[in-house]
């Protein structure tokens, strides 16, 4: 079983993430051409984030039945037989109805959704009672379990656990520390770097021991108790990396049909990672998603894409954005009959993955904490990325990481990270995350020690105005 990594000091103040809801009014409308610029954190209606999948749950049926193949890397990398790994998996397979139902059904008192892989990746359910009486949160609340397992293929898979502090309640602390957090990068400071991790039902403000003997906790720690008593904690990370951009070179081709984790390349012929096609939301045309940053000064050009007989041309970059709200992208897929595109992942070879050129994707969602998570990225030999798993290890809040552009160095802050433990190199920002054939997000920055950032699939298809496509078969 793979345990969450101890933490580690950011270099100099670059994470980023947090559970902030994409209908939060952050940045700039991703509706006009070009990145838009950094922009001021404003307040708006904080919605949690595991409400934002738009993607119907997906039944388990023979089209979407997990691979073998799937499930040997997840034991291998787990410990696990392979009875045990694809049981497992199929309890992740249910997240997305486990979400609704559970939020329906506990209201306010929803206290979030993780997989715990210390209690076998079971799934659990945060429930915090109104009333907060340590009788009731002793209750077993089978009436609310009842209700939101009914129908499920594997129903004792789920667990419900008193907690604290409800998701809403978390969601309007984390967008208090945001809204600091901004503003002392705006005045030249150093922002405070900080992590809700939903397991813990706790935001930990991330400090080093260095750090604690100059100077005591970070001044905003003292605020933030005040504010959220023990939903706050301070937590010492050490030899943490800096993190940037993952611009940079890329492995070889592939043919059409076009997919996600192969090599595109930006005008200037800095090279990123495609991610997963998609569909306008109001024309129905048909586009392809990579990072932001990757497209900063190409505007209205178009992207290229590597075959084994060189760059052929996709489409023009018509949206585009790097700023507090999100780090994404998308340009059209011009020339389909030529291109055949495809909702598939170009799985390549990894520690802990088999290649596989036609990976579907039959639906999309954010993740949840400690959930299995790939990527494919596209990094150049011999320090290529090629496709790697891991878990998602928590939600921190907006910091600043930077690219070397056309025009130069560029340095931005986003928010609505995921952390995960995965490694990406330059040249995997663009790179879809998925796992169990569906689509989580695309790479946008790393430590280059496997802290690797993941802008989420609901983030990215409000912001760009798409809806990620799904393989028909």
């Amino acid at each position: 079983m793979q345990a969450k990594q101890p933490l580690r000091k950011v270099v100099p103040i670059i994470v980023a993430a947090g559970i902030l809801a994409a209908t939060m009014a952050l940045g700039s409308s991703a509706s006009g051409v070009g990145v838009s610029p950094p922009s001021t954190l404003e307040r708006g209606e904080s919605v949690p984030v595991e409400t934002q999948d738009s993607s119907p749950p997906v039944e388990l049926g023979e089209e979407t039945a997990i691979s073998d193949i799937e499930i040997q890397q997840f034991a291998e990398d787990d410990g696990l037989s392979f009875e045990e790994a694809r049981t497992r998996l199929q309890w992740q397979r249910q997240i997305p109805a486990v979400q609704e139902r559970a939020m329906s059904v506990l209201g306010d008192a929803y206290g979030g959704l993780w997989v715990d892989p210390e209690d076998g990746h079971r799934l659990k359910v945060g429930v915090a009672w109104a009333d907060n009486s340590e009788l009731r949160r002793q209750q077993e609340p089978n009436a609310e379990r009842s209700r939101i397992v009914a129908g499920l293929a594997y129903p004792d898979a789920v667990d419900l656990v008193a907690v604290k502090f409800s998701r809403t309640e978390l969601d309007e602390a984390m967008l208090w520390l945001a809204d600091r957090s901004l503003q002392v990068q705006r005045d030249g400071g150093d922002p405070p770097t900080f992590r809700l991790e939903p397991a813990d039902n706790r935001i930990y403000i991330l400090t080093s021991q260095t750090e604690i003997e100059r100077g005591g906790s970070p001044p905003v720690y003292d605020q933030a108790r005040s504010q959220f008593s023990d939903m706050i904690e301070l937590r010492v990370e050490e030899n943490r990396g800096e993190i940037t951009g993952l611009a940079g070179c890329v492995y070889p081709a592939c043919d059409p049909p076009l997919r996600a984790g192969a090599r595109n390349l930006m005008p200037a012929g800095q090279p990123c990672t495609a991610a997963f096609l998609a569909r306008d939301k109001t024309n129905n045309s048909l586009q392809q998603i990579t990072a932001g940053h990757c497209t900063f000064g190409h505007t209205g050009r178009d992207i290229r894409y590597l075959t084994r007989s060189g760059y052929e041309d996709v489409g023009p970059i018509v949206r585009a954005e790097w700023n507090t709200a999100s780090d994404s992208a998308a340009y059209r897929v011009d020339a389909n009959a030529f291109w055949q595109a495809q909702s598939w992942v170009f799985v390549t070879s990894g520690p802990s993955t088999t290649p596989n050129t036609q990976y579907p994707i039959f639906s999309d969602g954010d993740p949840i904490d400690n959930q299995r998570i790939c990527l494919t990225g596209s990094a150049v030999f011999p320090t290529q990325t090629l496709t790697n798993c891991g878990e998602v290890t928590g939600f921190s809040g907006p910091q600043q990481y930077c690219v070397d552009s056309p025009t130069g160095t560029q340095c931005r802050t986003t928010n609505n990270l995921i952390e995960t433990d995965m490694c990406a190199k330059g040249g995997d920002s663009g790179a879809p995350a998925y796992a169990l054939n569906r689509a989580h997000g695309i790479v946008v920055a790393g430590d280059g020690q496997c802290l690797t950032l993941i802008n989420r699939i609901s983030v990215v298809e409000n912001r760009m105005n798409l809806n990620i496509t799904r393989f028909q078969g």
